[in-house]
């Protein structure tokens, strides 16, 4: 695996068993183990490779789930990016991760019916 400025991203896309989510998308890191202090991180995704990211959460921990409505988008793409943060500001991004979300296979069909002629 790639590391970039301290951060490595790991990616799993996920199903979900609800109706409402069909899919996540889980993702980790690997937390700096130099430079100054790490008080938390963000967690971007963007749609084109090396960005723009926008930033859509700031967990505590070098890990996060998106199961946004975006990510329910079957075969849509995304890019994802982590930054650390901490009393000297943020980081550089991370390496880039890419996932895009697999089509659902649809419900089987009902049983048949026969009409004897």
């Amino acid at each position: 695996m790639r590391k970039c400025l301290g951060i490595a991203v790991l990616l799993a896309l996920c199903s979900l068993s609800s109706l409402a989510q069909a899919h996540s998308v889980d993702l980790k890191c690997t937390a700096p183990t130099t430079g100054g202090a790490v008080t938390g991180f963000n967690v971007k995704r963007g749609t084109v490779s090396g960005g723009p990211y926008t930033t859509i959460a700031s967990p505590t921990t070098c890990a996060f789930t998106d199961a946004s409505t975006a990510v329910q988008t079957e075969g849509a793409t995304f890019k994802y990016v982590f930054t650390a943060t901490g009393p000297g500001g943020e980081s550089s991004n991370s390496n880039e991760v890419s996932a895009t979300i697999p089509f659902s296979k649809p419900d089987a069909p009902t049983a048949p019916t026969a009409t004897p002629h």
